[in-house]
């Protein structure tokens, strides 16, 4: 269930970083809930985030392959 708080965060997501909903509900949930972390395989997110000083890390599955 989406509440109020998530919902504006996700709100300003989409529109400062152009996040699609889906995207912007999911970090949204991790801003409002005070996670450390967000774990994806993304890129679009760690480059969206990555430019603002956010206290969520975003971390992508494909930097622990081994190649």
């Amino acid at each position: 269930m989406v509440d109020l708080h998530v919902a504006k965060e996700a709100a300003r997501l989409r529109a400062i970083h152009g996040f699609k909903a889906p995207d912007a509900l999911i970090v949204a949930t991790g801003h409002v809930a005070r996670v450390d972390h967000i774990i994806t395989n993304d890129q679009a997110w760690k480059a969206k985030l990555g430019s603002q000083k956010s206290a969520l890390a975003i971390t992508l599955l494909s930097d622990f392959l081994d190649r």
